[in-house]
């Protein structure tokens, strides 16, 4: 009688437990009652094992039972709801062209309108529409009032003496662009408290409404309004930058469009790194000690010392760069002389993200459309003295044609 309750036991887990991941449509293979998939792991080396469940199949990730606990395996190195989140928004920003071709653009508010497209879905889980409302969307007013001049000022003011801007009652963002901020922060995280951690893929929601529930709202929201800040305008920034440089090289564009080339990807990325070298999105990297420290020097550093590292200034220096203006890529960059997203541990956490929407961007405009300088295209640019961003004085202005098949 115990024998076949156990056998009847056996047989029921042994039927339903591949369905946890198969109805996920995640590839599993059978796993054993209490080893799960780990049954091979008793006689082969660590190594071995894992080669064995990472050949095991070809899709991005595999389902395993880790003896009796469901655990998911990564093949894929590439985040792929960062990239069907770019997908859609590169598309969305393909559509607003084509009602602008054969005419003078400027690039960077299509830019920042993608940037803003992305960031919106992929950080707060929202819908911008911003290519659809255009520059009245209020995601497109806030984006542009968080670099205006004045909360740049504000923002000064806080940095030298915040308690200078305590007294004087300032808040860094004006009113309207305070609410807005508040408002899809709040509205995220009230969206994904019902979520599985499993199902949920916005990571910096997840952990607002951790600090939420620890009474720390107002942080919560002004990690938002920084996150925001630094999403959408570096990556627009670097996308009409690039995009201005390649209007002056028809040929490097030639190099980029050919897909067949084995030699194409590498290319793009040497095309980014040296608009990201050129044109650095923060000319200033900040930090303070936290502690009191040494540098390798000898030299001694108190608490709360700042510590400025010019990045432009670095990044244009013709003794680490060779001809320092020009649009050289595949050039060498010196460790730590390349600065595009900080460095070490606080480097910006929105790297891979920029990186991903970059390479995919670029390699559809240069697809569909030649880029060419116009009346309106001043080269070489002068940058904008009131952004606290490296950004063109007036805009990038470049003229948008369609590659006729």
């Amino acid at each position: 009688m115990l024998l076949a309750v156990l056998l009847t036991v056996f047989l029921i887990w042994f039927s339903m437990r591949p369905l946890y991941w198969r109805n996920r449509g995640v590839y599993s293979s059978l796993p054993w009652p209490v080893v799960g998939n780990c049954l091979s792991a008793f006689y082969l080396s660590t190594v071995l094992f894992w080669e064995r469940i990472y050949h095991s199949s070809v899709e991005p990730y595999i389902g395993i039972f880790f003896f009796t606990r469901p655990a998911l395996v990564l093949r894929d190195p590439e985040v792929k709801a960062m990239n069907e989140i770019a997908e859609r928004s590169v598309t969305r920003m393909l559509e607003h062209l084509e009602d602008q071709l054969d005419t003078e653009v400027e690039f960077h508010s299509v830019a920042m309108k993608l940037s803003i497209d992305v960031t919106a879905a992929s950080l707060f889980g929202l819908e911008s529409k911003v290519f659809q409302d255009g520059n009245d969307s209020e995601y497109f007013v806030a984006s542009k009032d968080l670099n205006s001049p004045l909360s740049m000022l504000k923002v000064f003011i806080n940095f030298v003496s915040p308690r200078l801007f305590e007294i004087l009652k300032l808040n860094s963002f004006s009113t309207r662009t305070n609410e807005f901020i508040s408002n899809i922060v709040h509205g995220a995280m009230e969206a994904c408290r019902n979520v599985s951690k499993l199902q949920l893929s916005q990571n910096f929601i997840q952990g607002m409404v951790q600090l939420k529930e620890k009474d720390k709202n107002k942080f919560a929201v002004s990690q938002g309004a920084v996150l925001w800040v630094g999403g959408v305008e570096t990556t627009a920034a670097t996308l009409s930058f690039c995009l201005f440089e390649l209007a002056q090289n028809p040929a490097l564009q030639d190099q980029l469009r050919d897909l067949s080339s084995p030699s194409t990807d590498q290319l793009l990325r040497q095309v980014l790194a040296e608009t990201l070298r050129k044109y650095p999105p923060f000319s200033l990297i900040s930090r303070c000690c936290t502690t009191d420290c040494a540098l390798e020097t000898g030299l001694s550093l108190k608490k709360g010392t700042l510590i400025f590292i010019p990045a432009y200034s670095i990044h244009h220096d013709p003794k680490i760069y060779p001809e320092p203006e020009s649009f050289r890529p595949g050039r060498e960059y010196p460790r730590g002389a390349y600065l595009p997203f900080g460095s070490g541990p606080r480097t910006c956490i929105g790297k891979r993200m920029a990186e991903t929407v970059l390479e995919l961007a670029l390699i559809k405009l240069l697809q569909k459309y030649r880029f060419t300088s116009c009346d309106k295209s001043s080269a070489p640019l002068k940058l904008s003295p009131r952004s606290f961003f490296t950004s063109a004085e007036g805009g990038i202005w470049l003229k948008v044609e369609k590659i006729r098949s």
